[in-house]
């Protein structure tokens, strides 16, 4: 069900969602075979006077809410009775006869209405054609390039070639183009490749077992060698102690490399690993392949 608490339905879904919100109504489960699957053939010729109110209701609604704020619902209202494109359009709504309507509104026939001189396509407003510069000027104010000019512009209104619009006027707009400048990556510096064995080290915490243990494994970059130590704590002092216990077997490295974790980022930690003149490496937050050996 889209309306459940645990529902996370798709931004399509989310939207049908808002478009039912003016309405009150009460969702019934209908088995299956007592369900008739077109739901076109349920539809009836005559609709109370009511629900006609309401839809009508609603059309003014969306009409006065998605008007630019920068244009008033009037200006628009005037400019479409003066449109001959409105006006075709209103009257092919009302007739119902679309053999003079573009195909591009041909195709969108069922999503149109009317109110008085308005044209609407869903909960979009066609905008005539002597206010679409100045619609498009006010989309464009802050020069944020032509995918979120555009997204600005299909929450409001609509009107036939306006993608086509929105982009040919970003890209022939001097500050849009230094605004979207694309700058070239940073190089990647690679980690020098170490010369012998347990000199550069990489450690990582695993999540804890079934036995509520935790393992603290610490790999040679060198030889790949690795050590595991299992704790049932993970404080800075339990990690350095298990450190320990690995560097009196093997002796102390030069560089050990670890994530952002809590017990390896203490000053507890870190002045350990001072005094016993070992280099720290943190890895990049939310990039566990920086320590992609021991994360393996």
């Amino acid at each position: 069900m889209i309306y459940s608490n645990k529902s996370r339905p798709s931004a399509r879904i989310e939207r049908w969602v808002l478009r039912l919100q003016p309405y009150e109504f009460t969702v019934k489960y209908c088995p299956g075979p007592q369900n008739v699957a077109d739901s076109l053939s349920r539809l009836t010729q005559e609709r109370p006077t009511e629900h006609e109110h309401v839809a009508e209701e609603y059309i003014r609604y969306v009409a006065e809410n998605v008007a630019p704020l920068a244009l008033s619902i009037q200006e628009i209202v005037e400019a479409s009775a003066e449109d001959e494109e409105i006006a075709m359009l209103r009257k092919c709504v009302q007739t119902n006869d679309w053999t003079a309507a573009e195909p591009v509104y041909r195709a969108v026939r069922n999503e149109l209405s009317v109110l008085g001189k308005l044209v609407l396509r869903g909960t979009q407003l066609v905008i005539p054609k002597t206010v679409r510069k100045q619609v498009l000027d006010l989309a464009q104010e802050g020069h944020l390039g032509i995918v979120k000019t555009k997204q600005r512009l299909h929450t409001k209104v609509r009107w036939p070639g306006i993608d086509q619009q929105v982009e040919k006027r970003c890209k022939t707009c001097h500050r849009c183009q230094l605004v979207g400048k694309t700058f070239p990556p940073e190089p990647i510096k690679r980690m020098e490749l170490t010369t012998q064995p347990w000199q550069d080290l990489a450690a990582e915490l695993m999540v804890p077992l079934p036995t509520a243990d935790y393992l603290l494994v610490v790999v040679d970059y060198y030889s790949r060698f690795f050590e595991v130590a299992v704790t049932k704590s993970v404080t800075s002092s339990k990690m350095i102690s298990c450190l320990e216990t690995m560097f009196a077997t093997h002796g102390f490295p030069l560089s050990i490399k670890t994530d952002n974790g809590t017990q390896f980022a203490s000053d507890e930690f870190e002045t350990y690993l001072r005094e016993n003149n070992i280099k720290h490496i943190t890895s990049t937050p939310l990039w566990p392949q920086a320590i992609g050996e021991v994360e393996r």
